[in-house]
């Protein structure tokens, strides 16, 4: 049986495995950094821990939302990383995941499948592609 968090960005769900979870925060507006990508939006100081965080809508290509409530933090790949969303929902157990249609996941590998939990639709993602993906700066 397999863990994940469940979170909202825009009309979507996602997930990640709750293994890699740090903690959930409050929206905390991060201090910007001059001159980097669109999704990284700054940084954020926890208990004397400089974390960067990342807009996971832009990472997506989903429309902005400008209501941000939650910094979800990571551990992961020996690094702690914050991803902003809009709201983080439940934790769901589940036994099976769908492979996501080719077309729709172009070019996001970070894409594990979809798991299909309470008539939703959650688009399950891999954490350490994700965080490949972000801390190379594709």
């Amino acid at each position: 049986m397999n863990k994940d968090l469940v979170f909202k960005c825009g009309d979507h769900y996602f997930s990640y495995n709750i293994s890699f979870i740090k903690e959930i925060k409050e929206w905390i507006t991060p201090t910007v950094l001059p001159s980097t990508t669109k999704y990284i939006e700054g940084f954020i100081n926890i208990r004397g821990e400089i974390i960067p965080v990342f807009d996971f809508m832009e990472i997506i290509k989903e429309e902005k939302q400008s209501n941000k409530k939650a910094l979800i933090v990571v551990d992961c790949l020996n690094k702690l990383v914050a991803f902003s969303v809009f709201s983080v929902s439940d934790i769901i157990e589940y036994d099976h995941i769908s492979n996501a249609p080719n077309n729709f996941v172009d070019g996001m590998n970070y894409i594990n499948g979809i798991i299909e939990n309470d008539n939703r639709s959650i688009f399950s993602i891999n954490l350490i592609k994700l965080v490949e993906k972000v801390m190379v700066g594709e």
